[in-house]
């Protein structure tokens, strides 16, 4: 070596931010630089008059107690044995004080190695910290009664919680680290969640929606009867979508209370038929219809005879059962397209769409003839009266005019005996 190059190495070793020390074949110290000490903790008396050996070194860490329990010449043997072997390595070193060091050896070409030691005690501490997080953050998401689920970029579900598989039966081991949304979505066609689709069409198309990382929001229902909320929000990460998080929420009971109330708000109670709201939210629609395509809209108008007697002499709940009856009646003996309505009482009212007035008294007195031969325990034979009225295209009738010729018109069959059809002029 030329003159001038130990310093040159020893100036360049003492500024590297980590410790360094060199040994040569026989495990004598050439060189090391200021950071070695302060790092390692050790005094200046080891380096003084010369640099120590590697078994000096060993056995003064094994005196203090950093390689742990035992004998410390030992500790020291051991650790130069190992040394002559000149294998690379690397490994973590904690240090009774709490530093952690990253240890790194080479070989040196011409006998002996360097060893390079780097204080990772923050590193370590962050890593801690971000494990700590995580297991935070996974105990928050299975904890969560929703099913939540992490897809990035390229579809792939990164993460997931117990109730996302809960809520949506996933079959046992289907989730693992790397399925894709689309195995997910293949799995729940196969198994019908979507009705009867064509399998890989559907996963393609899904795939190509979800692609394009578009907030979304539906209801699902599940071939169990479930109802599940799904929302799905974009993730962003450094102003760039990175995939999407969405959530399943369980809406069972909500969507269930909520059909009930809108049960009870649109049904009459006892019979079950629509009553007098939804008739007429019915019978606007059936009016801007007629408006657009023409055709005529019959209304027939039926009152039980004789009900108040029913009730007088039978009691309240023959009476009830009478109601019953006549409603199923009346709803089964419509089409479809039709409605039947309880206005209250004993009256109802029939919504017939493209009905012009002879047919609809050609129905209503086919359900005449219906009724009288029905029967209702404990109650006398029914008959009822019929009122019938149209509305053709153009005509600036409301509602309330329809009802009132309609009922103009069952007061007409009651003077008339009752149990009969008639027809508003």
């Amino acid at each position: 070596m030329r003159t001038g190059q130990p310093e040159i190495l020893q100036a360049i070793i003492d500024h590297l931010p980590s410790a360094v020390s060199m040994f040569d074949a026989d495990l004598h110290m050439v060189a090391c630089n200021r950071r070695l000490r302060t790092l390692l903790d050790f005094p200046d008396h080891l380096f003084e008059p010369s640099l120590p050996s590697l078994y000096d070194l060993a056995l003064f860490n094994a005196q203090r107690g950093e390689y742990g329990p035992g004998d410390p010449a030992a500790q020291a043997e051991a650790l130069c044995t190992r040394a002559r072997s000149m294998e690379p390595h690397v490994f973590e070193r904690q240090r009774p004080g709490g530093i952690t060091l990253e240890v790194r050896g080479a070989p040196l070409p011409g006998g002996g190695f360097v060893t390079i030691y780097t204080d990772i005690s923050e590193r370590k501490r962050a890593e801690h910290e971000a494990k700590r997080y995580a297991a935070y953050l996974n105990t928050v998401i299975e904890a969560l009664p929703q099913g939540v689920t992490v897809i990035d970029e390229n579809l792939v579900i990164q993460l997931w919680n117990q109730s996302f598989e809960r809520l949506l039966d996933l079959p046992l081991g289907l989730m693992q680290p790397g399925v894709s949304f689309e195995d997910v979505t293949r799995s729940n066609a196969l198994r019908g969640e979507y009705g009867d689709v064509q399998v890989e069409q559907r996963v393609q198309e899904a795939a190509a929606l979800a692609r394009k990382f578009l907030p979304h929001r539906l209801i699902r229902q599940r071939p169990d009867g479930s109802t599940l909320e799904i929302e799905g929000r974009v993730l962003q990460i450094d102003g760039e979508q990175r995939g999407f998080v969405t959530t399943y929420t369980d809406i069972t009971e909500i969507s269930n209370a909520r059909e009930k109330l809108e049960q009870m708000a649109l049904h009459d109670p006892l019979t079950g038929l629509p009553n007098r709201t939804q008739f007429e939210n019915r019978f606007q629609l059936e009016i801007d219809r007629q408006r657009r395509g023409g055709g005529p809209l019959a209304l027939v108008m039926v009152d039980i005879d004789h009900f108040k007697r029913i009730n007088d002499e039978h009691g309240h709940l023959t009476g009830d059962a009478c109601l019953k009856a006549f409603a199923s009646l009346l709803h089964w003996r419509v089409r479809r397209t039709d409605l039947v309505a309880r206005f209250g009482g004993e009256e109802f009212l029939i919504l017939l769409p493209d009905t012009d007035a002879s047919q609809a008294a050609q129905l209503a007195e086919s359900l005449r003839e219906a009724i009288a031969t029905m029967s209702v325990p404990g109650s006398p034979t029914l008959t009822a009266s019929f009122g019938v009225t149209t509305l053709q295209p153009g005509d600036p009738q409301s509602l309330e005019q329809l009802i009132e010729r309609a009922d103009v018109a069952v007061y007409r069959a009651k003077a008339e005996g009752r149990n009969c059809v008639w027809q508003a002029a």
